[in-house]
């Protein structure tokens, strides 16, 4: 079982599609409910409706997060795979990026792949059965460009998070 955020993106609609054709059963989450309706249905096409749900979950929100997580355990009794992929960009040179744009890119991306993270652990470390976080970085954590400081910035935050999960959680598996 994969819980993939970001779901009604094209990478994450990617993401979920490849993981349907392994086989995988695929809760797709996201905030955008018509997106993710059209995600959901092109992974039920390829996976069957049975192996694949759509759930609404707002990664900048404890409680969504959480809810997402427990209504995919409701579903298929539990999770094995998450991939916190959910991300925005905002393109502005730091001298003229607003705070709350800033604000905005962190709590989505670094905010949204911490939650994600955490409510995954928690779940597996109560299955006691192990799993995998795979974090969906950028190219801009190595080879950040003019314009992208908050994006880039998010998601070397998240990578390094993912580094930081890898070490605690090793020992569940």
């Amino acid at each position: 079982v994969a819980l993939v955020t970001g779901a009604a993106g094209a990478i994450g609609v990617g993401i979920a599609l490849e993981l349907g054709r392994a086989g995988a059963h695929v809760v797709l989450a996201d905030v955008d409910e018509a997106g993710l309706a059209k995600a959901h249905r092109r992974v039920a096409e390829l996976a069957g409706e049975a192996s694949c749900a759509a759930v609404r979950m707002d990664v900048t929100d404890d409680a969504s997060v959480a809810a997402a997580f427990a209504e995919t355990c409701r579903l298929f009794g539990g999770v094995d795979i998450v991939v916190p992929n959910a991300g925005i960009a905002h393109v502005s040179a730091m001298a003229d990026m607003k705070s709350t744009d800033w604000e905005r890119v962190m709590s989505v991306n670094l905010g949204g792949y911490f939650r994600t993270m955490r409510e995954g652990a928690r779940v597996m470390r109560a299955q006691r059965t192990g799993g995998n976080i795979v974090v969906n970085a950028s190219k801009n954590v190595f080879g950040p460009g003019a314009d992208f400081g908050a994006y880039s910035a998010s998601k070397a935050g998240g990578h390094q998070l993912g580094k930081v999960a890898a070490i605690e959680l090793a020992p569940d598996g």
